[in-house]
């Protein structure tokens, strides 16, 4: 542990009761700290809250809030002194998001905004007491980005705010004037792009690509205000395992989107990729990004001094570090969650655990890291060879068929393992698919994200695979399996690592753990 997490770090959950997931902060208006996080346990995942202290040695007190279904990535936010907590949830293979307040220790009523086969992303913005829920509807071939108005009343105005096809991972923000900014990614049928679009006096511009590659998969935009102007960062990744995290600022002129040339804050070769945002009312910008497996690194960004260099922001290299959510309150501290792993699930201990890390303005300098990213993990770096394949034509391969004595018959091909970023891979899972249509050009694949690495793989976590592995199933267009990767822990027992596939979208999950998986003949 380093010399920052020793002064500025706090345990948030008890690794070995609980696994803590993808948790989220924000700040009230009367200097109240509060967090919320995924907690899984007894193969049931529930969403937890409470207040955030600083105080080492106390674990979260907090308040189940969440109903009997399995819960999936929270997200809070607060207007005044009240804070919403939003999160998708599913029971009986349907999707809800859903939501609920906080304030002067009462919880609102649990409230719906929606129910569907494939609602995922929410996301929470408020300014001058309006509250902001946005969220992602999938369907097979595509994906919009919804927006509504929440209040103890209900959800209004709910629109679709994209315009292509296929978007996912919405995030908003707004500008001083009350120009409203929406960024997501966007699937264009070759890779994915960064799109924003902005909302000013009832009307919405045309979106704009904010990425530039014709080749890389961006992924993950959020947007932050700068007073007048917006920041939107993103990460992505390219074959090799090329990755970069870029920002650009965009703003509106004479009712035209202007996006300034992006600029490119960190590039490497590597897995693991996540970012997070954070904005406060002086148009002051906090940034973090994973470096491999095991750092989260943290910028600072204002419109005229550009972008910090950076702060390791969490522990050594025999951790593992993801899904963090970034603050910058009005002093200028800033405040990450982030989620550990110890020694990436090769430990009897495979929980994750929720750490607080925090880092005042007037000793951010004292922390900075300019050797950090020198450094990358060998284990990722791609084995150099030739790896380019003679390309027949299905014109040509049906002929050959004919010709054979084959008749109708028709070759397929697919690959049957692959990770996500949900686990050991690159990219979300909605990407996984759809590098194995366009970049592998395959008639079937399964996503095999390991049941625990680096952590336990959740029930809600499980849902999102079903759910998103049946709607990329078409007909005539890719077929796909339900899988995953049994993962037993070699330093309790070793069989080897085993991929489970299904016959069709029905099936539980039996992790190396759960009394069905502990060995191969009971699975």
């Amino acid at each position: 542990m380093n010399e920052l997490n020793q002064r500025y770090s706090k345990e948030v959950t008890d690794i070995v009761s609980v696994s803590g997931k993808y948790p989220c902060i924000t700040k009230t208006k009367d200097g109240q700290t509060y967090v919320c996080y995924q907690e899984y346990k007894d193969r049931h995942d529930v969403i937890v809250a409470g207040v955030l202290t600083q105080e080492k040695g106390e674990f979260l007190d907090g308040t189940i809030i969440s109903q009997g279904g399995e819960a999936l990535k929270p997200v809070c936010v607060a207007d005044g002194n009240r804070v919403w907590y939003a999160w998708g949830e599913n029971k009986n293979q349907k999707w809800g998001i859903y939501y609920r307040s906080y304030e002067n220790g009462i919880y609102g009523e649990i409230q719906c905004a929606e129910e569907g086969e494939a609602l995922f992303y929410p996301y929470l913005y408020s300014k001058d007491g309006v509250v902001y829920l946005l969220w992602n509807r999938q369907y097979s071939n595509s994906a919009e980005v919804v927006m509504g108005i929440i209040g103890e009343s209900g959800t209004e105005n709910i629109q679709v705010v994209s315009s292509s096809k296929e978007v996912y991972r919405p995030s908003y923000t707004m500008t001083d004037d009350g120009t409203g900014y929406v960024a997501y990614d966007s699937f264009n049928g070759k890779n994915y792009d960064v799109l924003v679009r902005a909302f000013k006096e009832g009307v919405w511009s045309e979106e704009k690509a904010v990425s530039t590659s014709k080749t890389a998969w961006a992924a993950q935009p959020l947007v932050a205000s700068l007073k007048d102007k917006v920041l939107v960062c993103w990460y992505d990744f390219n074959h090799g395992s090329d990755f970069s995290y870029n920002s650009s600022v965009v703003f509106l002129k004479d009712n035209e989107l202007i996006v300034e040339e992006p600029y490119c804050i960190g590039r490497g070769i590597d897995w693991y990729e996540d970012i997070a945002v954070g904005e406060n009312s002086k148009g002051e910008v906090v940034f973090s990004y994973s470096w491999g497996k095991t750092k989260l690194h943290v910028r600072h960004y204002d419109y005229e001094n550009k972008w910090s260099e950076p702060v390791v922001f969490t522990y050594d290299e025999n951790s593992f570090a993801s899904n963090q959510r970034a603050l910058i309150d009005e002093e200028g501290t800033i405040h990450l969650v982030w989620q550990y792993g110890n020694q990436n699930g090769h430990k009897p201990i495979r929980n994750a655990q929720v750490i607080y890390t925090w880092l005042k303005a007037d000793e951010f300098e004292n922390y900075i890291d300019t050797e950090a990213e020198k450094v990358s993990d060998p284990f990722t770096r791609p084995i150099p060879a030739e790896k380019s394949l003679d390309r027949v034509s299905k014109e040509e391969t049906k002929k050959w068929m004919i010709k054979n004595g084959y008749g109708e018959k028709f070759p397929v091909f697919g690959d049957i393992h692959g990770q996500s970023g949900m686990s050991d891979g690159v990219g979300e899972i909605d990407q996984f698919f759809n590098i194995a249509k366009v970049w592998a050009n395959l008639d079937f694949t399964a996503l095999t994200d390991h049941d625990c690495y680096p952590y336990w793989l959740s029930e809600s976590e499980w849902e999102w695979i079903r759910t998103t592995s049946r709607l990329f199933n078409v007909e005539e267009e890719m077929a796909t399996l339900l899988a995953y990767e049994w993962t037993p822990n070699e330093y309790r027992y070793d069989f080897g690592h085993k991929n489970i596939y299904y016959r069709g979208f029905e099936g539980e999950l039996f992790r190396s753990e759960d009394e069905g998986g502990l060995t191969p003949d009971r699975l």
